[in-house]
């Protein structure tokens, strides 16, 4: 008898051992369950597939950014149908991203987030600190109006924080046609 209710006859290798007991665990019916589940959420089962997948499959194209550095999946999103429970559906243009990118995929750990979000928490981003408000080398560069690399080649040289974005390009004139380049102080 399955926990359904539902009686059926079943092979004897196809009873699975439970705690020392032979008893079957389903008819079937919790595989239909978790089909239809999976399908009514579609988009957030792909997330969780690929993200089980980055961290376990040496095969997987970003394994080595997430399993290979010892990044893994918690013990309790094994099950999708947990991992629905604390994340919620995906959100339409969010992601999934974890806050701590040294951190594991685990509900504390994690958001559905921006592209733009997701892309500023990077083990490679920049980040640059003036008069007490953190943002990245990107959004400094869109707010001063300077490229990214001036940013980031100022930040390299020592220069401080607040000179950083404030200092314009100087210009200076290297051949007697008046073509410029620009060029730090």
């Amino acid at each position: 008898r399955c926990d359904c209710g539902r009686e059926l006859a079943v092979a004897r290798g196809n009873i699975t051992t439970k705690v020392g007991r032979r008893i079957p665990l389903s008819c079937g019916c919790y595989k239909r369950e978790r089909g239809a589940l999976n399908a009514a959420h579609r988009a957030t089962y792909k997330v969780w597939t690929g993200m089980h997948g980055r961290c376990a499959s040496t095969l997987e194209t970003f394994f080595s950014n997430y399993g290979a550095r010892g990044i893994k999946v918690c013990d309790r999103w094994a099950d999708f149908a947990c991992f629905l429970a604390d994340m919620g559906d995906q959100p339409p243009g969010l992601e999934i991203d974890r806050i701590d990118n040294n951190g594991d995929y685990e509900p504390f750990n994690c958001r559905w987030a921006t592209r733009a979000e997701q892309l500023a928490n990077r083990r490679t981003t920049q980040w640059l600190t003036i008069d007490g408000v953190k943002r990245t080398v990107v959004e400094w560069s869109r707010i001063s109006g300077l490229a990214q690399d001036v940013i980031s080649q100022r930040m390299r040289r020592g220069w401080a924080a607040e000179r950083i974005v404030s200092t314009p390009l100087l210009r200076i004139h290297l051949s007697p046609r008046g073509s410029g380049r620009a060029r730090d102080r």
